[in-house]
């Protein structure tokens, strides 16, 4: 599957609170199968976080499709 890049503007954006950084704020929420990937997980103020690691996440969780038969159910 092909590795999703967001650009500045597909951001999601989230305030971690004071004291932590955007990785740690955002871990548990990965370590429980949580998709996508933060954009600056040094981050210390606000994090920028992009829900699709791979397109497969794309089709499974934007429109409910399995990324093995795309072509099919296209």
């Amino acid at each position: 599957s092909v590795p999703v890049i967001c650009g500045d503007r597909d951001f999601v954006t989230i305030n971690a609170p004071p004291g932590q950084t955007c990785q740690e704020y955002m871990s548990d929420f990965f370590a429980s199968g949580g998709l996508g990937y933060l954009g600056n997980p040094n981050g210390t103020d606000v994090c920028n976080y992009c829900q699709y690691n791979t397109g497969g996440d794309f089709y499974e969780q934007r429109i409910g499709w399995s990324f093995s038969n795309r072509w099919r159910d296209f």
